[in-house]
């Protein structure tokens, strides 16, 4: 994995063998602000396109940050939409266990884009690393 971009919020990086783009929310994230959450889901956006990413890994294990209602429509249209058309085929999400079936994070992938990736939930960056090799 090379890493391609570090902020306070997420590290991002990439497996040109594997086409995995995998980014991870850092704990700081509970601080962002809705234009801060765009503007880092910007970047990935553009780092997906960039590597030709076929799969993404979504570590959110210490994702603190709430998306609303807003920020989920905003998720849909300008990350997921813009992913599937870069070519991204399957997502795998890592959440905490305990909140497994009740993360907003879920929310998001729910509407029209995301519905058209191949979209799963896991409770460890291997069992989802696994899945994208499938």
């Amino acid at each position: 994995m090379e890493n391609l971009y570090q902020s306070k919020y997420q590290q991002i990086d990439f497996d040109s063998n594997t086409g995995i783009m995998q980014n991870t929310w850092i704990s700081e994230s509970v601080y962002m602000t809705a234009d801060e959450y765009k503007s880092n889901l910007e970047k990935l956006v553009n780092l997906i396109a960039q590597h030709q990413a076929t799969k993404q890994l979504v570590n959110t294990l210490n994702f603190e940050f709430t998306i609303d209602i807003e920020l989920q429509d905003w998720t849909d249209e300008h990350v997921n939409k813009k992913n599937r058309e870069a070519g991204v085929r399957k997502v795998a999400f890592v959440i905490a266990e305990e909140i497994f079936s009740q993360m907003s994070i879920e929310q998001a992938m729910e509407p029209n884009e995301g519905s058209k990736m191949d979209v799963r939930y896991f409770t460890t960056p291997q069992e989802a690393q696994s899945w994208l090799l499938e």
